[in-house]
């Protein structure tokens, strides 16, 4: 796993550790053969299994089920605290620019339908953000193109709305 910190640490310039550092990207993309001799590939776990494995370490008592269930709450609640950290700074900011107090907060609040889905998968990878936060700007992006929110496992929650948000009447009572 760390065949190459050896050599990075041992590099005496940073054009070394840059030549270091792009044979990493190499591996990591696939295109290096292992460092090595006769070793193995890098194979790059995928993310979720990174944080399933995280969330199994962090609680080693509970069966990995729960485990897995804990840091996927965890992380809710951190994402519920962070929608609300936003909303009082934006309905701070409304009041100081004499607006109404939802003026920040209203935009962007309702989720979007598979079909809406689709034509915004259908733009462009450049365009797609800009289009997507002015239209859905409150919701995860990734969640509903990809299905997978990066954030699910982590600590820091998301700050975004999920569809399984919408489903429960968490978006009705911001509204």
């Amino acid at each position: 796993r760390c065949e190459l910190l050896e050599p990075l640490l041992a590099a005496s310039s940073l054009d070394g550790a840059g030549r270091v550092l792009a044979r990493c990207r190499e591996i990591a993309d696939g295109r290096g053969a292992p460092f090595l001799p006769g070793g193995p590939p890098f194979v790059a776990d995928p993310p979720e299994a990174k944080a399933v494995a995280a969330a199994l370490a962090a609680r080693p008592h509970l069966p990995a089920e729960e485990a897995v269930a804990v840091a996927r709450e965890e992380a809710r609640a951190a994402g519920a605290r962070k929608r609300a950290a936003w909303e009082a700074r934006m309905q701070r900011r409304a009041r100081a620019e004499g607006k109404p107090d939802d003026h920040y907060t209203s935009a962007g609040l309702a989720p979007p339908t598979e079909a809406e889905v689709a034509g915004l998968q259908a733009l462009p990878a450049d365009e797609l953000p800009a289009a997507w936060a002015k239209q859905y700007g409150r919701h995860c992006r990734e969640r509903y193109v990809t299905g997978r929110c990066p954030w699910e496992f982590d600590k820091r929650g998301c700050g975004f709305l999920h569809p399984e948000d919408s489903r429960e009447g968490r978006v009705e009572e911001h509204e």
